[in-house]
């Protein structure tokens, strides 16, 4: 009997300009609630020292992440990174492919030798912040900051070493 050959499992890759305008029509369906996400994404892909990770699954994209590099001021900082957006498609939430998203955000931080990751989510997105929490990020308490639209955000971070 032959053995049945398994479904290839969804992947991270680099992304390239040819993603962009993908990046950017998930972002504006993803977060239309804080905020005009079409220019925001643009100049973040625009940036120096901003990588894109796509997640698909047999050519068909399902999300994307987006991690800068913050570069420490003085020899005694290390460098850090922070997941500035991460997005998945309705059909791929639920199967643990934002975990996987995530990790392979973390692993481009990790080649930088980021110490930490930091991230911004929405006080009121209960699904992000017990998503986050699960993957080990905790609330920098005291740091008051707000979306485009104006809600308020908590800000996040994990240390990667």
């Amino acid at each position: 009997m032959v053995a049945p050959v398994p479904a290839p499992r969804p992947v991270c890759r680099t992304g390239g300009d040819d993603d962009h305008e993908y990046m950017v029509g998930l972002a504006e369906r993803t977060f239309v609630d804080f905020g005009d996400y079409r220019m925001i994404i643009e100049e973040w892909l625009s940036a120096p020292r901003v990588q894109s990770v796509v997640l698909e699954d047999r050519g068909r994209r399902l999300g994307f992440a987006l991690v800068a590099q913050h570069r420490a001021l003085g020899f005694w900082r290390s460098t850090s990174a922070e997941l500035v957006a991460i997005a998945l498609e309705p059909r791929a939430r639920g199967r643990g492919l934002g975990s996987l998203l995530l990790r392979a955000a973390e692993d481009e931080a990790r080649s930088w030798s980021a110490y930490e990751m930091k991230l911004h989510t929405a006080i009121q997105n209960r699904v992000a912040r017990s998503f986050f929490h699960a993957a080990g990020y905790r609330v920098r308490e005291g740091r008051a900051t707000f979306y485009p639209n104006g809600q308020p955000a908590l800000e996040l971070r994990r240390r990667l070493s």
